[in-house]
C-alpha cells in the first residue's frame, strides 16, 4: 500500500510540469498561428472592399457626367473639384470602400476630342494611398494599385438623368432628328426644332464627330 502511495505520489509530480509546458508550448504557438490568422482576414477584408469600389468607382464616375454641363461655347464642362475632392452638391458617393476620400480630376473646358477623358476618379486601391497624378488618370494611366475611372465628354453627352437641360435637349431631340427632318412630333410648332438647330450647330462645332 505505502507503495503505490508514493506512485501516486511521483505520477502526480510528472503530470503537472507536462501540463505547464503544454501551456507554455500552445501559447508559444498561438502567437504566430493567431497573427497570421489576422493577417489573412485583414487582407481578405481588403480584397473585398477592393472589388466593391471597382463597381461603385465606375457609377460615381458616370454620376458626376450627368452633372457636367455646357458653355456657350458649345463644350461640355465637368463640375468643379472641390479641392481635390468629388463637390460635395453631387449625390454620389465620395469615398471609396476603404472609407478614403476620391481623388477627382477634371481636363477643364476646353479638349482636343470629345472621346478623350475630361474628368477622372481615383482610388488610392488595397494600400489606401493615392500615387496617380491627376495628368495620368486623364491618360487613363493608374499607378501602383490606384483604381482609375475616366469619362469622356461623349459619355457625358449621353448619359441620362442630366443636370445640364440644354445636353438632355441635344439628346432628347437628336433622338428624334429634328434638326434633320425640321419638325418634331408633340410639339405645336417648329419654333423649338429652330432653337435646336442653333444649339446642335454651336455643339458640333466643339464636339466634331462626336454623334
Amino acid at each position: 500500500m505505502q507503495t503505490n502511495s508514493m506512485t501516486e505520489k511521483n505520477s502526480g509530480t510528472m503530470v503537472i510540469p507536462f501540463l505547464v509546458m503544454a501551456v507554455f508550448a500552445v501559447a508559444a504557438l498561438s502567437g504566430p498561428i493567431f497573427s497570421k490568422m489576422q493577417s489573412a482576414l485583414y487582407s481578405a477584408d481588403r480584397i473585398v472592399r477592393t472589388a466593391a469600389t471597382v463597381e461603385q468607382i465606375d457609377l460615381t464616375a458616370l454620376t458626376i457626367g450627368r452633372a457636367a454641363t455646357m458653355n456657350s461655347a458649345g463644350y461640355i464642362v465637368p463640375p468643379t473639384p472641390n479641392g481635390t475632392e468629388i463637390p460635395s452638391g453631387i449625390r454620389t458617393p465620395h469615398t471609396d470602400k476603404h472609407d478614403q476620400p476620391y481623388l477627382y480630376c477634371t481636363l477643364g473646358p476646353v479638349y482636343d476630342s470629345p472621346t478623350n477623358p475630361m474628368l477622372a476618379v481615383v482610388s488610392g486601391g488595397p494600400d489606401l494611398t493615392v500615387t496617380t497624378t491627376c495628368s495620368n488618370a486623364l491618360k487613363g494611366d493608374p499607378d501602383g494599385d490606384d483604381l482609375v475611372r475616366s469619362v469622356s465628354p461623349y459619355e457625358a453627352a449621353v448619359a441620362p438623368e442630366q443636370t445640364d437641360p440644354r445636353l438632355s435637349t441635344i439628346n432628347s431631340m437628336y433622338g428624334s432628328r429634328c434638326a434633320d427632318i425640321g419638325v418634331i412630333q408633340n410639339l405645336s410648332t417648329g419654333s423649338h426644332c429652330n432653337v435646336f438647330s442653333d444649339l446642335w450647330t454651336t455643339f458640333r462645332t466643339q464636339n466634331a464627330g462626336l454623334f
